[in-house]
């Protein structure tokens, strides 16, 4: 929002609205009316009303939502079986006949 004070009279058609502005009366209008160029040729004073932003905005804080039961289900453990490993060393054809 602006706060705007004109030169002269003048009637101001914008979007299918007209409205009539006294010279020296302040007006408080939006602010694209404000930025357009028929009324910033007109424009004695312009003030910018919009009220500031806060710097640190209190946040709400989200609802703690608890968390869900977990179900554990129960795993079987399973025995591992053993490696087959090549304990029984085969002998050659040779050691055999020599016994």
């Amino acid at each position: 929002m602006k706060r705007i004070t004109l030169r002269s009279p003048l009637v101001f058609n914008h979007r299918g609205k007209a409205t009539a502005f006294a010279p020296r009366v302040e007006y408080e209008v939006s602010d694209d009316v404000a930025a357009h160029p028929f009324i910033a040729a007109h424009l004695l004073k312009c003030e910018d009303i919009t009220p500031p932003k806060a710097l640190n905005p209190v946040a709400e804080k989200p609802a703690v939502e608890e968390p869900e039961e977990v179900k554990v289900e129960a795993v079987e453990e399973v025995a591992e079986k053993p490696k087959k490993t090549a304990s029984k060393k085969r002998k050659s054809k040779k050691k055999e006949e020599n016994e």
